[in-house]
């Protein structure tokens, strides 16, 4: 991914999202608040909210904010939308460019260290407002969880991580109530009731009245999008 980046900078950098002109407002454009990742037992999880919010305001729902990488991981984010999706693509893209050149799908490790490049490279556009702020989730042998500050630190973890405006409140949720012995139906659960009390406590983040959260679970058989009636009958 880091070479795939690198070589879009050179040779295309109107295709990044730091390539975006700075005159666009920060508040202008449509941001992606809270997502979550959660291990279980047999894996683990990425749930997001699906709000959007501009200037404050709340802009529209059903905002998908995690993507599928590989077969073995996903990622979900939250900043402004439009680089985040951007961000996301080239992740894919890149991903496929090395498994068909080295015949291997790159380490969750590898993709940590491409992505905190990413972002770093990012880092003048986020501090102007066009923040890439990541959670990526992987399986190898069980669940692990990386998540970045916007200058591209990468922070593992193999219990929970969250990113985004109500990620603080997502985590007082998540910490009281997380074990590793998690079945992914209770890591689901507990991955809405951390989203819920979120967006009791940010405005920004959407809650489960409004729409179903975005929910993909990685384990050694792959990843997979749950249902919306799964994910309705989890949170009854």
């Amino acid at each position: 991914m880091q070479d795939f980046f690198s070589y879009l900078s050179a040779k295309r950098p109107d295709l990044l999202p730091c390539g975006v002109g700075r005159d666009v407002g920060e508040d202008s454009l449509p941001h992606g608040t809270t997502v979550i990742g959660v291990v279980y037992g047999q894996g683990v999880l990425l749930a997001g909210d699906r709000l959007a919010t501009s200037g404050g305001k709340k802009m529209r729902y059903r905002a998908d904010k995690i993507e599928q990488v590989d077969s073995q991981s996903a990622i979900a984010y939250a900043g402004t939308l439009a680089t985040c999706v951007q961000m996301a693509k080239i992740i894919q893209v890149s991903q496929e460019v090395f498994r068909k050149l080295n015949k291997r799908l790159l380490s969750l490790a590898g993709k940590a260290s491409s992505l905190s490049q990413m972002i770093r490279k990012n880092l003048p556009a986020a501090l102007d407002g066009l923040a890439f702020v990541p959670v990526l989730a992987g399986y190898n042998d069980g669940g692990v969880l990386y998540s970045f500050d916007i200058a591209g630190h990468a922070m593992r973890f193999t219990d929970y991580a969250q990113s985004g405006s109500g990620g603080g409140d997502a985590a007082a949720v998540l910490k009281q109530q997380w074990r590793p012995e998690l079945g992914r139906d209770d890591a689901v659960g507990l991955a809405l009731k951390a989203l819920k009390n979120a967006a009791d406590e940010d405005s920004a983040t959407g809650g489960l009245s409004h729409d179903i959260p975005l929910v993909y679970s990685i384990d050694k058989s792959g990843v997979s999008r749950l249902e919306d009636e799964v994910i309705r009958g989890l949170a009854e």
